[in-house]
């Protein structure tokens, strides 16, 4: 039976607004590297209740894009039956929080 080597990275970091990108691609670099495996997946998740991870280029005007369209889909000011922050809980449902 073939063996499988696992091997974990974390990269913590915070935000400023509520629909922020953040580019990890040097960060999966650098833990693909790492690991030492040759062949194989990275799994990269964002364990926030809020968080999405997304794959696309990192280019300004599909950046706002992707914003804009978040913001036309779930706006902030409408009165949902959530308490706190709905659209941002909503705005996750449409994008998963992780990708292989």
């Amino acid at each position: 039976m073939a063996e499988f080597k696992v091997f974990n990275a974390k990269h913590r970091f915070s935000t400023k607004g509520e629909i922020e990108f953040v580019d990890l691609t040097s960060k999966v670099h650098d833990a693909a590297h790492e690991s030492g495996v040759k062949n194989g997946f990275v799994h990269v998740f964002a364990p926030h209740a809020t968080g999405m991870i997304i794959l696309t280029e990192n280019e300004h005007g599909l950046l706002d894009d992707i914003k804009n369209l978040l913001e036309r889909l779930v706006p902030k000011n409408v009165d949902y039956g959530h308490i706190s922050n709905a659209h941002s809980h909503l705005r996750s449902v449409l994008l998963p929080p992780d990708k292989t």
